[in-house]
């Protein structure tokens, strides 16, 4: 389905927040799986702000809250492909 990568990761009150660029023809949705095969990371989307600064509406580039679903640390750089269920 594609391939995800991370911009940025923010760990706030409210849990991680990471800004993801998707494929063009992708749009995040609520329990969309990812994975990273090298460290065996494996993401789950629970939220997603559709609300874009101005600089980011010709990008499809997401603010997305997500739950880590084993040990490994997500971080700014990685790539994840989208685990199509």
């Amino acid at each position: 389905m594609g391939l995800v990568n991370i911009l940025e990761v923010f760990n706030t009150s409210l849990g991680i927040i990471a800004i993801m660029e998707f494929p063009i023809d992708v749009f995040p949705r609520i329990n969309l799986e990812l994975e990273e095969t090298k460290r065996n990371l494996w993401i789950k989307i629970i939220g997603i702000a559709f609300e874009k600064p101005k600089e980011f509406l010709d990008l499809n580039v997401f603010a997305c809250q997500v739950e880590l679903l084993n040990e490994h640390l997500l971080k700014s750089g990685d790539v994840l492909t989208i685990i199509d269920k």
